[in-house]
C-alpha cells in the first residue's frame, strides 16, 4: 500500500502490525500534517463481529480528550477497507525503551514517570467507564522528551456498549492478564490496575513477574504464584514500591488498589518525599504486641498487623474464671480449650459412643434383609476359555465392564482394574487374592465364545468366610452379551447386600445401547484404547466409529471417541484435536445426561482449550456426583483445584485418585509434580523417583522430574533425565547427541521444552 492514496491519504511507510490491524504512517493532504491509519487486518474485514470490535475501539478512544491517549481524528471505509486515522506519535515502543539494544536499563526515575503518565491515561479512560484490557508495553508510545501515549483501545470495553466476546473466551495479552480475566471472568478497572503492575515490574527489572514454559505454566503462575520483590532485581527501588506493586498483582480484585488515582497518587507522593525517585521512605514504626513470648515487635505504620495464629491467644483475659472456659494441654503440647465439668461428662458421653459404634459395625455387616453386607470387591480378570488371542478383547471388556457398573455404587469399594490386572494369565486362588487386595469379596469369570454361542461362567466368593456366595453358569448367543453382563452386575449387588439408590441406577445405565454388535465393537474399542499406544489408538477409534455406525444413538461410543482424540492427538496442535473433543463429548451428553465419562471430556475442553474455568469445574463436579468412584475424574478434578490455586482441596482429591487407583502411574507422576507447583521440590523429587523405581520406561516421570531438579540447582541430573525421557520415548541416537551437545555447550538454560519438543509428554 506504500505509495498509494487513499481519500486524502498518502501512505509514506508501514509502522507496525498485530493481530488488531496494520498500521501506517501518512500523510493528510488536506490539512498537511501526518497522521497514522489503522487497517483492519485482510481475514477480519468480512467478520461483522471483527468490524463492529474495530468501531468499538474507534469509539472508546474518541470518547477521551487526554494527552496521555492518543487522539482518534476519524473512522473511514473506502471500498473494502475500514480504517481508523489517529494522531501520529513520534517515538519507540515502551517495549523497545525497557528492552531496547542500547542495554541501557530503564531508570527508576524515568520509569516511574513513564507509569505515572500511563496511569493518568487510564484514570481518564475509567472515569468514561471503559476498560482497556491489554494494557502491556508494546501499546504505550514514548516520544523522545518522555511524553506517554495509550494507545490500542481494541480490546477495550465500553460501559453499556454491546458485549463483543464470547463468555468462554479470554481478551488480552496472557502475560499481563488479571487472574480473572484468565478466568473469563466480569472484569473492571481493577483488572487494569493488575496489568498496570504488571508494566510497572517489568519497567523497573526488565522481566515479567510472571513466567512460564508454556502457556498452561504461565496462567498457573498468574493465578497462583506471588511475584518476587521488584528490588531483589533492582536495588534503587524502595520498599514503598514494591508494596505498591504487590498490592496491584493482588490475585483478588478486592485485595487490589480499587482506583488507579490511588496508585498514582502514591507514586507521585513519593516523588515529592523524596530527595531521589526510589529512595526508600521511612515509615513510622509502631511497637506491636507480643503474642508470642519471643519479645516486642514492630511494625511500619500503614501496614496490615499480624494476627495471632488460630491456636493461639492474644491476651490472658480467657484464662478461665467465670468465664467456664480453662487451658488445656493437646496431644502435641499446644494450649486448647476444655469445658469446665466436661471430664465429669466423659464416661456417659463414651458409653453413648461405644453403644453408636457397636450399632454401626452391626449395620455395616448386616443388611436389614439379614445378608451380610460386603462393603469392598475385587474383580479379577476374566479368563479366555477359548484360548484364542482375538477373542481377548471380549473377556477383558466384558470383566472391565462390570468393574465399571459396580463403582458407580457409593456403598462398594471397587478395586481398580489397574490393581487387579496384575492376575491376567494367571491361575490366581481368589481368596488368596482377595486377602492381598484387602476386600471382602472376589468375582471370577471365564468367558468361551465359539462362533454365535456365548457361555460365561461367574463366581463371588466370601473371602472371610472361604465360602462361595453366589455362582451362575450362562449358555446365551452372543447377541445376549448385554443381558449377561447385566444379570451378573444385578446378581453381585444383590448377594452384597448392597442396594442402588435411583440415581446411581440410572448413572450404571448411562450411554448403554441395545444394539449387540455396537456394544462388541464397543468393547474391541476399549479393549485397543487401554494400550494406550499410537497404533492400538488409531485401531480403538476405527472400532468406536463403527460402533457409532451400527448404533447412531450409542452415547458410550461417542464418550470413547472423545477419550481417543483426548490420549491419541497430542502431537497435533489443540485447535485441530480439541474441537473434536468437544463435538463427541456434547454428542454423548445430547443423548445421554449422566454419562460422567464425557463430562470429565467436556471439563478439558473447558480448561484448556476454552479458559472457561468454572464451566470446567461444573462439568468436574457433576462427573463426581455421577461416578464417584471414577480414578480419573478425582485426578482432573485435582489438577484443576491445584491449577486454580486451591492446593489443600487438590491435594485432597489427589488422595482421593490415588485411593481408587493406587497403581496409576499418570495420577501419581502429576501428584508428584503438583508439589513442584506449591514449591515443595523435595516431596516433588521424592515421590517422582519412586515412580522412575517403579516403571523406567514412563516418559513422562523422567520429563518432570526435571523441572524440581533444576529448582534445587541440580543441574547435571536433571539433564540426565531428560536424556532417559528421550530414550524412553524413543527418540533416535542422533537427536539424544545433539541434545548432548547443546547441553555440553550452553549448559541447561540453553535447552528448553520448546527446543526439544517434548512439551506434549507433559500434558
Amino acid at each position: 500500500m506504500i505509495g498509494q492514496t487513499i481519500s486524502h491519504y498518502r501512505i509514506l511507510e508501514k509502522l507496525g502490525e498485530g493481530g488488531m490491524g496494520v498500521v501506517y504512517k501518512a500523510q493528510d493532504l488536506k490539512l498537511n500534517r501526518m497522521v497514522a491509519l489503522k487497517f483492519m487486518p485482510g481475514q477480519a474485514q468480512l467478520n461483522e463481529e471483527d468490524r463492529q470490535r474495530f468501531l468499538q475501539e474507534a469509539q472508546s478512544a474518541a470518547l477521551l480528550n487526554h494527552p496521555n491517549v492518543c487522539t482518534i481524528h476519524d473512522i473511514r471505509d473506502e471500498g473494502d477497507d475500514r480504517f481508523i486515522v489517529m494522531e501520529f506519535v513520534d517515538g519507540q515502543t515502551l517495549r523497545s525503551k525497557v528492552y531496547g539494544s542500547s542495554g541501557q536499563k530503564l531508570d527508576v526515575a524515568s520509569a516511574l514517570g513513564i507509569a505515572a503518565q500511563i496511569g493518568d491515561a487510564l484514570a481518564e479512560a475509567h472515569r468514561h467507564g471503559i476498560v482497556h484490557r491489554d494494557i502491556k508495553a508494546d501499546n504505550i508510545m514514548v516520544n523522545a522528551r518522555g511524553h506517554v501515549k495509550v494507545m490500542d483501545f481494541g480490546l477495550a470495553k465500553l460501559k453499556g456498549s454491546m458485549k463483543l466476546t464470547r463468555d468462554s473466551s479470554t481478551v488480552g495479552t496472557l502475560a499481563y492478564m488479571a487472574p480473572e480475566q484468565l478466568r473469563a471472568e466480569e472484569v473492571d478497572a481493577r483488572s487494569d490496575i493488575f496489568s498496570y503492575g504488571v508494566l510497572l515490574f517489568e519497567m523497573l527489572t526488565g522481566r515479567m513477574p510472571f513466567r512460564g514454559e508454556h502457556e498452561a505454566a504461565m496462567m498457573y503462575t498468574i493465578m497462583n504464584e506471588a511475584p518476587e520483590q521488584v528490588s531483589k532485581y533492582n536495588p534503587d527501588v524502595a520498599p514503598d514500591i514494591d508494596r505498591m506493586i504487590e498490592r496491584a498483582l493482588e490475585k483478588d480484585p478486592a485485595d487490589r488498589y480499587q482506583h488507579i488515582d490511588d496508585l498514582v497518587s502514591e507514586l507521585r507522593r513519593l516523588q515529592k518525599k523524596s530527595g531521589r525517585v526510589g529512595r526508600p521512605v521511612s515509615g513510622t514504626e509502631v511497637p506491636i504486641p507480643d503474642l508470642s513470648g519471643k519479645g516486642s515487635g514492630h511494625v511500619r505504620a500503614g501496614e496490615p498487623t499480624p494476627r495471632p495464629s488460630s491456636s493461639g491467644y492474644a491476651t490472658g483475659a480467657d484464662t478461665g474464671g467465670s468465664s467456664g472456659v480453662r487451658h488445656a494441654q493437646g496431644p502435641s503440647g499446644q494450649e486448647g480449650v476444655t469445658p469446665v465439668g466436661a471430664r465429669k461428662r466423659w464416661p456417659v458421653i463414651a458409653g453413648i459412643g461405644l453403644a453408636l459404634v457397636a450399632a454401626a459395625v452391626a449395620y455395616l455387616l448386616w443388611s436389614p434383609g439379614g445378608v451380610r453386607k460386603i462393603v469392598s470387591l475385587a474383580v479379577l480378570p476374566f479368563v479366555n476359555g477359548t484360548g484364542e488371542a482375538e477373542k481377548e478383547y471380549l473377556t477383558e471388556g466384558l470383566a472391565d465392564n462390570v468393574i465399571n457398573k459396580l463403582s458407580k455404587l457409593s456403598g462398594l469399594r471397587v478395586v481398580p482394574r489397574s490393581i487387579t490386572r496384575r492376575y491376567a494369565g494367571k491361575d490366581a486362588d481368589p481368596v488368596s487374592a482377595g486377602k492381598d487386595l484387602g476386600v471382602g469379596a472376589v468375582l471370577t469369570g471365564k468367558v468361551i465364545q465359539t462362533g454365535d454361542g456365548l457361555v460365561v461362567q461367574a463366581e463371588l466368593i466370601d473371602v472371610a468366610e472361604v465360602s462361595q456366595i453366589w455362582g451362575e453358569r450362562y449358555e446365551r448367543k452372543m447377541s445376549d452379551i448385554i443381558e449377561v453382563q447385566d444379570d451378573i452386575v444385578r446378581s453381585v449387588t444383590e448377594r452384597l447386600g448392597t442396594s442402588a439408590t435411583e440415581a446411581e441406577r440410572r448413572t450404571m445405565a448411562a450411554g448403554r445401547t441395545a444394539n449387540a454388535e455396537a456394544y462388541q465393537l464397543y468393547l474391541k474399542g476399549r479393549y485397543y484404547w487401554n494400550k494406550r499406544n499410537a497404533e492400538d489408538g488409531r485401531k480403538a477409534m476405527a472400532f468406536f466409529w463403527q460402533a457409532v455406525a451400527a448404533d447412531p444413538n450409542y452415547a458410550l461410543a461417542y464418550a470413547g471417541i472423545a477419550d481417543g482424540y483426548l490420549t491419541g492427538a497430542m502431537d497435533t496442535p489443540p485447535a485441530d484435536y480439541m474441537p473434536k473433543i468437544r463435538q463427541a463429548a456434547t454428542k454423548a451428553l445430547e443423548l445421554d445426561e449422566n454419562l460422567a465419562e464425557a463430562h470429565a471430556s467436556m471439563a478439558v475442553v473447558k480448561m484448556y482449550y476454552e479458559f472457561d474455568f468454572p464451566g470446567a469445574e461444573r462439568e468436574l463436579r457433576r462427573a463426581v456426583e455421577l461416578n464417584p468412584n471414577y480414578p480419573t475424574v478425582h485426578h482432573w478434578l485435582a489438577e484443576y483445584l491445584l491449577f486454580m490455586g486451591r492446593s489443600e482441596e487438590g491435594f485432597k482429591e489427589y488422595a482421593r485418585a490415588r485411593e481408587l487407583d493406587p497403581l496409576s502411574l499418570a495420577i501419581e507422576t502429576d501428584y508428584a509434580i503438583a508439589y513442584y507447583f506449591t514449591r515443595q521440590f523435595d516431596r516433588s523429587i521424592e515421590f517422582l523417583r519412586k515412580t522412575i523405581a517403579t516403571e523406567p520406561n514412563f516418559v513422562r516421570s523422567h520429563f518432570y522430574i526435571v523441572y524440581p531438579l533444576l529448582e534445587k540447582g541440580m543441574k547435571d541430573e536433571a539433564f540426565a533425565e531428560l536424556v532417559k525421557g528421550l530414550e524412553a520415548r524413543g527418540d533416535s541416537a542422533a537427536v539424544i547427541r545433539e541434545v548432548e551437545d547443546a547441553y555440553r555447550r550452553s549448559g541447561f538454560p540453553g535447552i528448553g521444552p520448546t527446543v526439544l519438543g517434548f512439551a506434549r509428554d507433559l500434558r
